[in-house]
């Protein structure tokens, strides 16, 4: 049991009194208006934060939001706008037009004519080599080689020779067989396509039983014209002779004779073949290179 103990009003002395019976009272709480103060303000300051805080989330989602679509409206109209760009693809297809134009130059090319004479088992296209050896009274085989010809086009020919030189026009492989048909840069072939007789020279009895032809491969004989002048002779013999082509090249061969007096130094051992264009291609044989006739 508690005793209290208080002091008189006077100051003096004490009395002393037992507490009230009953429960005890509890203590004094603390004051109830500052803490009611003081919750109000957290709540003030809360509510201020959470409508900052959603403020801000606002401003950036439909911020966000509002932009992304904004780039989308230019990125299709990017793609409209390039929908032309398949207009650039039928460029190609002209400059592709003009490229055909240029097939036919080949087909249009002019043919070429080259002359040859038969030495030592060759061709030669070119100048007769010193060496060069033949005999009086051999036939000397020649070649008229045409590249690019076109098919079915003529080309009508001249063959020119000194008569005195050359005493007559035979066949090519009288002296030497096959050989000048099957050489490099001939034919490839002892049979030829076409042949043609060369007509007889009213101006001489040298080619009295001589059966000469003219011989062609990659092609036909037209026509052949006559040994002129028809008169004996004194300068030099023409024979004219067409050509069709069969194909894109063709090879004319013959041989011409030498004369008994072919060793002459003073004699023109000279045959030449007047081109369809009016050129002419020649070979022209030094007398010095023609031997005796052999026995």
């Amino acid at each position: 049991m508690n005793v209290v103990g208080r002091r008189g009003s006077s100051g003096s002395g004490w009395n002393w009194s037992r507490p009230p019976s009953g429960p005890p009272r509890p203590p004094p709480g603390p004051p109830l208006l500052p803490l009611a103060g003081a919750g109000l303000l957290v709540l003030l300051v809360a509510l201020v934060l959470l409508a900052v805080w959603l403020s801000d989330s606002d401003d950036n989602s439909p911020a966000g939001a509002a932009n992304t679509p904004t780039p989308v409206t230019p990125v299709l109209s990017t793609a409209v706008v390039s929908s032309p760009i398949p207009s650039a693809t039928p460029t190609p297809t002209q400059t592709a037009t003009p490229t055909p134009t240029r097939t036919p130059t080949p087909t249009s090319s002019a043919p070429l004519f080259r002359l040859a004479v038969f030495d030592e088992g060759e061709w030669q296209f070119e100048a007769l080599p010193q060496t060069a050896a033949y005999h009086q009274g051999e036939a000397i085989p020649f070649l008229l080689r045409i590249d690019n010809a076109l098919p079915g086009a003529s080309y009508p020919l001249t063959i020119r020779y000194a008569c005195q030189g050359f005493n007559l026009l035979t066949t090519h492989d009288r002296d030497t067989d096959s050989e000048p048909a099957l050489a490099s840069a001939g034919p490839g072939s002892a049979i030829a396509d076409s042949a043609v007789q060369i007509p007889d020279d009213p101006g001489t009895d040298d080619d009295d039983g001589e059966a000469g032809s003219l011989s062609l491969w990659g092609g036909s004989f037209i026509a052949i014209g006559a040994l002129l002048p028809p008169s004996p002779c004194t300068d030099q013999k023409s024979l004219s002779v067409s050509l069709l082509a069969a194909a894109d090249t063709l090879f004319l061969m013959w041989a011409a004779q030498l004369s008994e007096a072919a060793s002459d130094s003073g004699l023109l051992l000279r045959l030449v073949v007047q081109l369809p264009d009016g050129d002419e291609l020649s070979v022209e044989i030094d007398p010095a290179s023609v031997a005796p006739a052999q026995p």
